[in-house]
């Protein structure tokens, strides 16, 4: 049993199947404490899989405010941090020059990345990029470096345009590493541990640091699906395996761009053991356009949010929502949360922060 949260009247437990999805929700103002709550959950979750399972759990945090960099933290969850200069990820990676359908796919979402977060790619650019990036597969090999795909493009597209642009910036700040002999596959990037994606420290300028968040996506998406579904054990109650979790801190940044990854991670996580965490200021960021994030978020800690309604709690699935509910939510203390999870329709909490987990460790 893993309980994440826990006090007198509350815990949370991924391992349940009777919880159909593992997603979090994390909702609050400014220094409410979601932060501190999301750091004990991450240490909470590493350890109870270290107890429970044969196998350990491993988290993909984006942190854009430097949050989860802090020393006391990493010790105690046994975390690294991914500074994103020189990263060695193998971005344009395929198995074989011959994966068709990996060169397709690869190309496709790099693509999508650029479209979405810059916009400004037409027709002509978009093919270009598909050229140049199934040359750099055909004449350099299957890991082409982003210099590689700049300078192939380059010459189909006669010189500089805004596509170009868009990836000079990256390899101008050195974001990606330009030695295949460095590169490594994201399975061994995250495999087992706790890496922290530094986005705050990305040197591209805005929306540079979006760019980089989508690409990690895509690949920690392409991971959950290699992921092993473990077969349930018992019958009453009967538990799953917890195999990984994404753990977004200002989800807001990347919810806005509605990208397929993050709606496929959240709805077929649970087949993989995978959960997403997402944590924002409003209710409201949680909708956006076509996709509405809330309905596959089952658990959720509710900090002080100003003006919050009780017809937006019933429709995150808590019917019991009052109004007099949704007036305490507005005066909640630090720390404090309104929960919801498995057993748990609606309960004024207190969560217990990193900092006072680690004194108990």
């Amino acid at each position: 049993m893993l309980e994440s949260v826990r006090s007198a009247e509350a815990s949370f437990w991924p391992s349940n199947t009777d919880l159909n999805q593992l997603n979090i929700g994390l909702v609050g103002d400014l220094g409410t404490g979601k932060t501190q709550l999301l750091q004990a959950l991450i240490a909470k979750l590493r350890r109870g899989a270290a107890e429970s399972q044969s196998t350990p759990i491993s988290v993909l945090v984006i942190d854009y405010k430097g949050d989860f960099q802090k020393p006391s933290f990493l010790e105690a969850v046994g975390g690294e941090v991914l500074d994103p200069r020189g990263i060695p990820l193998d971005v344009f990676g395929i198995s074989s020059p011959d994966a068709v359908d990996e060169r397709v796919k690869r190309s496709a979402s790099f693509i999508d990345v650029l479209k979405k977060i810059y916009g400004g790619i037409g027709p002509v650019q978009e093919s270009n990029l598909e050229d140049a990036m199934d040359e750099a597969w055909d004449t350099i090999g299957v890991s082409p470096t982003f210099e590689d795909v700049l300078d192939l493009y380059l010459v189909r597209s006669g010189g500089p345009d805004s596509a170009s642009g868009i990836i000079r910036r990256f390899v101008r700040g050195r974001v990606f590493s330009s030695d295949p002999a460095n590169f490594t596959s994201f399975e061994d990037l995250l495999d087992d541990k706790v890496v922290v994606l530094a986005v705050d420290k990305v040197p591209t300028p805005p929306p540079g640091p979006n760019a980089l968040v989508a690409m990690f996506l895509n690949h920690y998406f392409d991971y959950m699906r290699t992921r092993t579904r473990w077969p349930y054990v018992g019958n009453d109650p009967q538990l799953r395996r917890l195999n990984s979790y994404l753990v977004v801190d200002e989800a807001t940044n990347i919810m806005r761009y509605e990208f397929d990854a993050l709606g496929d991670l959240l709805l077929q996580g649970r087949e993989f053991g995978v959960g997403v965490a997402l944590s924002s200021q409003y209710l409201s960021h949680f909708r956006e356009g076509r996709f509405d994030y809330k309905e596959p978020l089952k658990t959720w800690f509710i900090h002080k949010v100003p003006n919050i309604r009780h017809q937006e709690l019933n429709a995150l699935g808590i019917p019991g929502a009052t109004d007099a509910v949704a007036r305490q939510i507005q005066q909640l203390g630090i720390h404090e949360a309104y929960y919801s999870s498995l057993g748990f329709e609606g309960r004024f909490i207190r969560g217990t922060p990193f900092f006072e987990y680690r004194e108990n460790l």
